[in-house]
């Protein structure tokens, strides 16, 4: 494999955690109204914060940039459900630190957060998935991600058991130090069924789909990241087609590298889960003629690395 390209892959992140000094007030439990969260991802313009209060409730977010003094806010009024706050003019490849304080007085913890730097400059990101079921696993997994050294990490499909409140509940406990301090990015698996709740809970770059969220991309610097759904019963012929007509257009952008994320491998030695010849009839060529540089999938439970006609399946 080039050396360059290790660089990118997550399997080759040995940094130790970045422990970053920033003042904030000091953090006293988690607030007993907080029912998921905090986490981040990056929409189009903007980092967004999110998380789920069980009860009305006013509060702000702070935030600042990591070796800077002066804090900035956005206020959120009372209210119930998913919370999803855009925070914009940020500097570009930097590191913040935020915490939301309730109108109680209590806060979160402290989480951090990265953003897109304006052209090349060496990063690493993290990818896993297949979470769902064995939560106490997830967490030893996720906390031991968090340590590391990354701006962002990419979930490949079956977060969950089943779309459900108790398994997002699950999801979200076991992986809170991951998601704390990490963007994150996921993408569908067959488990979350197209269910309204993965729609509800997360604000993903925007592409199409449903809701705009079916499937995303977004770069970092000059590399191009790219997230697919791959569940054909879902997505149905037409959707099927909307999506691959986005995604040929998508690649033909110039890129340093290019990576792709979806749930089922186009191609694996499993005889039950793996391989899927009508996707990889379909978007294989694809990843061929744009010169894609790597495909991150799930499902199979197990890690491979398949090498076809140049692009790395792993």
């Amino acid at each position: 494999m080039d050396r360059n390209l290790s660089r990118y892959l997550v399997y080759s992140a040995v940094w130790g955690f970045l422990i970053l000094a920033v003042c904030f007030p000091s953090y006293g439990g988690t607030p007993p109204f907080l029912v998921k969260g905090p986490w981040t991802t990056a929409s189009a313009e903007s980092i967004v914060i999110s998380f789920e209060l069980a009860q009305p409730t006013r509060g702000v977010v702070e935030y600042r940039a990591v070796g800077t003094g002066r804090n900035s806010s956005v206020p959120f009024e009372a209210g119930e459900g998913v919370y999803h706050l855009a925070v914009g003019e940020l500097r570009p490849g930097s590191t913040y630190a935020y915490q939301i304080e309730f109108a109680s007085g209590e806060r979160t913890p402290l989480g951090y957060f990265s953003t897109p730097p304006r052209d090349f400059t060496p990063f690493t990101f993290l990818v896993y998935g297949d979470t769902r079921t064995f939560y106490a696993r997830h967490r030893v997994v996720a906390t031991r991600m968090a340590k590391e050294t990354a701006a962002f990490v990419i979930h490949t499909g079956d977060l969950v058991t089943s779309p459900v409140q108790k398994e997002w509940n699950a999801f979200f406990s076991s992986g809170r130090e991951l998601l704390l301090s990490k963007l994150f990015f996921p993408v569908l698996g067959n488990h979350e069924r197209n269910h309204f709740s993965y729609y509800r809970l997360f604000q993903l770059p925007g592409a199409g789909g449903k809701k705009g969220k079916q499937w995303w991309s977004f770069r970092w610097g000059d590399v191009l990241f790219v997230g697919l759904d791959s569940n054909t019963r879902y997505l149905g012929f037409t959707g099927l087609r909307e999506e691959t007509r986005w995604l040929k257009e998508t690649l033909s952008q110039e890129a340093r590298f290019k990576f792709v994320f979806f749930h089922h491998p186009l191609f694996s030695s499993d005889p039950h889960y793996g391989g899927n010849e009508g996707l990889a009839a379909l978007w294989h060529p694809v990843f061929v003629r744009n010169a894609v540089t790597a495909v991150f999938c799930g499902h199979v439970h197990a890690y491979e690395h398949i090498v076809r006609d140049g692009i790395h399946y792993f």
